[in-house]
């Protein structure tokens, strides 16, 4: 029976709002410059404080909240008075205080449901452009990206990037990363799959193809084979077994980057001709970082400032640097960047120590989907913005969150079986107490 508690409901809430954040329904809702995204944080982190109000107890880590407090502090210092940006982190930091989040780990599988909900979207998009343009394009007036979006359906380039019901195809793409990441984690440790899981799984591969994002492609792979190998107790089988893998994919890989020319197939293709040219493969990344460093010789103790980087007025167009760990520096200078990195190294090793020493099935699975999440993100953040965007960023705080808990609990008791609390199990125990004292039987 599916168990409803305070924690679930949360969970449900940072689900379904980060979800809308860069979706046609909730372009609907708010505009995309307004508070009204930001004040809905309000919600979750009320009900987290509820909880710790009712309970009177927490399951954390010290080290842990020290970390996010001075993350906190830092965005606090470095930021020009945003209240949308403080109060999605907030949002964000306020997970790590939900306690023993590994009794609802189940609820990681929601990442898989959403993205089989976000392949609708491109199936819609792909097959039928018209109901597309009719009902979903408009739902996104109110957002930034809507020119754009227009432009790509007016040049019929919108088939082929595939946005979906996101508002942007990297958005869309992250969705079936984690979906793949879901069902990776989860072969790995039982080492099967379900039907209907293998069809979602391909469906999920297509429309990661079909978005052109050759970073999204490329990382969920190299971060599958990496997770799978993490998964095992016998890593020299493993190994064995992930080296034939690779020796039979790339084969294949390079055939069809050569052969195809359909989404990131194609865009591969472009990327290996520039690199035999000596062209820039870096789609005008190189320029952004660039100038990142200079300000950052600039600015190197305390930055320029959280997300002022756009505003740089050397940029032709409002542009990110595309690279978390330089956009730190720039914007944060030193003492941010080194925080942030330290928050990053601590919560990945977690992650790899809580792959090493879980036992039980479903327990393994969480954790390492929670390495997979927390490789995807950092290595992503290379080439991307995750830190900045809530689709990557909401996901990968309420993986350090699960993380933390794991951890906690499998370093108290590796062996301690989870706890059944549904309705059900409850009314059995119920019963056997009363049995016990002889009160009376039911």
């Amino acid at each position: 029976m599916f168990q409803i508690s305070l924690k679930r409901i949360v969970i449900v809430c940072i689900f379904l709002f980060y979800a809308s954040t860069n979706s046609f329904w909730g372009y609907r809702l708010f505009h995309e410059n307004d508070y009204f995204a930001a004040l809905a944080c309000v919600l979750p982190m009320t009900i987290v404080m509820i909880n710790l109000i009712m309970t009177r107890k927490i399951r954390i880590d010290g080290g842990v909240i020290l970390l996010i407090a001075t993350l906190y502090v830092v965005i606090l210092i470095s930021s020009v008075f945003r209240i949308k940006y403080i109060l999605f982190y907030g949002c964000c930091f306020s997970l790590f205080l939900l306690g023993d989040l590994s009794k609802c780990d189940d609820m990681l599988k929601l990442f898989y449901y959403l993205a089989i909900f976000f392949s609708i979207g491109s199936a819609i998009n792909y097959f039928l452009p018209d109901f597309y343009k009719s009902f979903i394009l408009k739902g996104f007036e109110n957002s930034s990206m809507y020119n754009s979006l227009q432009s790509w359906f007016k040049y019929k380039h919108i088939i082929m990037r595939l946005p979906g019901f996101a508002n942007q195809t990297s958005f869309n793409a992250c969705h079936f990363v984690y979906g793949i990441g879901y069902l990776v984690s989860k072969y790995s440790v039982v080492k099967k799959l379900k039907f209907t899981e293998w069809l979602s799984c391909a469906l999920f591969v297509i429309c990661l193809v079909l978005t052109i994002k050759r970073a999204h492609f490329l990382i969920a792979i190299m971060v599958s084979f990496v997770c799978y190998y993490c998964s095992s107790r016998q890593k020299s089988k493993q190994l064995q077994i992930l080296l034939f893998m690779t020796l039979v994919f790339l084969p294949i890989l390079y055939y069809l980057i050569s052969h195809i020319e359909i989404g990131v197939f194609g865009k591969l293709n472009t990327m290996i001709t520039n690199l035999e040219n000596d062209e820039d493969i870096s789609s005008g990344r190189f320029a952004l970082y660039s100038l990142a460093l200079k300000y950052f010789s600039q600015h190197p103790f305390m930055g320029i400032g959280w997300e002022q980087y756009r505003t740089i007025s050397e940029l032709s167009a409002q542009s990110a640097t595309h690279n978390i760990y330089l956009e730190l520096l720039c914007e944060t200078g030193v003492l941010g960047f080194f925080c942030f990195l330290l928050f990053f190294i601590a919560l990945l090793s977690m992650a790899f120590v809580n792959c090493k020493r879980a036992n039980e099935d479903r327990q393994r699975v969480a954790t390492v989907f929670c390495l997979y999440m927390q490789l995807f993100f950092l290595v992503y953040g290379l080439s991307g913005n995750p830190l900045y965007d809530p689709p990557y960023y909401f996901p990968y705080f309420l993986i350090c969150a699960f993380t933390s808990s794991l951890r906690i609990r499998i370093k108290t008791n590796p062996n301690l079986p989870e706890k059944d609390n549904s309705l059900d199990a409850m009314f059995l125990r119920i019963q056997a107490l009363y049995n016990e004292e002889g009160a009376y039987d039911i």
